[in-house]
């Protein structure tokens, strides 16, 4: 798992909030595991389970740079908070 994207996981859900353009998704029917304890909150789509906005792919590209231009701007705008 040599993908820098897997382990961004709030800061994915953050882009997601900003640029749903970004993601690829689609509601599907998910169930999460109560009862099986070597399963315990596993999630899974099942006929019965209610309809939740799945992130199936992302644009990467389109991702770091929302990304980097934020922390650009959070670097400029902390640099101006020293001035003041």
């Amino acid at each position: 798992m040599n993908d820098p994207v897997r382990a961004m996981h709030d800061v994915i859900a953050m882009a997601y909030i900003i640029d749903k353009s970004i993601f690829k998704s689609e509601d599907l029917p998910i169930k999460v595991e109560l009862k099986n304890e070597d399963k315990k909150g596993q999630t899974f789509v099942n006929q019965y389970g209610k309809n939740i906005n799945v992130i199936l792919d992302i644009d990467k590209n389109k991702f770091f740079d929302l990304f980097i231009s934020t922390i650009k701007g959070y670097k400029l705008w902390k640099s101006f908070l020293y001035l003041i």
